[in-house]
């Protein structure tokens, strides 16, 4: 019969824990499933990429809606005149629970709202960038890329970038 400490297991007080841990995987196909799933409406996604807008600065916020006639896809674009992202910075905006510093009255707490909401609607999310002086940068996820490696990578997409 197998004893166990009782009140390690309720304290969670275990020196040695450290030691012994390991890493806690992901199965990327039904992780981006699940976030896939959750129940977010269109309206409620495009406001989670405005308020990054806003948090940001940008005072000037253009929303466009169209399909492409060829595929028959649709997409969304979200443009603002915000200060734009350094390359580090838009690598680390794109990580899940990514962290910035953000002032009080911001409406981004966790880092995940642009990810999960966008995720929800789309199959692939692409984030531009420039900064004023800085040369332009994207990433992307993409879902079918996912399914594909079956791994959680981003795209980086130089093609996308027209000078």
């Amino acid at each position: 019969m197998v004893k166990w400490n009782l009140k390690k297991l309720v304290t969670g007080k275990d020196s040695s824990a450290d030691d012994r841990a390991v890493s806690w995987g992901i199965q990327p196909l039904q992780f981006i499933q699940i976030l896939k799933s959750l129940q977010y409406s269109l309206g409620n996604s495009v406001a989670d990429v405005i308020d990054n807008s806003i948090d940001i600065g940008a005072t000037d916020i253009d929303v466009y809606f169209d399909y492409d006639i060829n595929t028959l896809k649709s997409f969304l674009i979200v443009a603002d005149n915000g200060k734009g992202m350094s390359e580090d910075e838009l690598q680390s905006s794109m990580d899940l629970g990514s962290i910035r510093k953000r002032k009080a009255d911001q409406l981004g707490k966790f880092g995940v709202g642009l990810k999960l909401s966008s995720m929800v609607q789309a199959d692939d999310v692409t984030v531009l960038s420039k900064t004023e002086t800085g040369e332009p940068y994207a990433r992307r996820i993409s879902y079918d890329y996912i399914k594909e490696t079956k791994k959680l990578l981003l795209r980086f997409h130089i093609d996308l970038i027209i000078v």
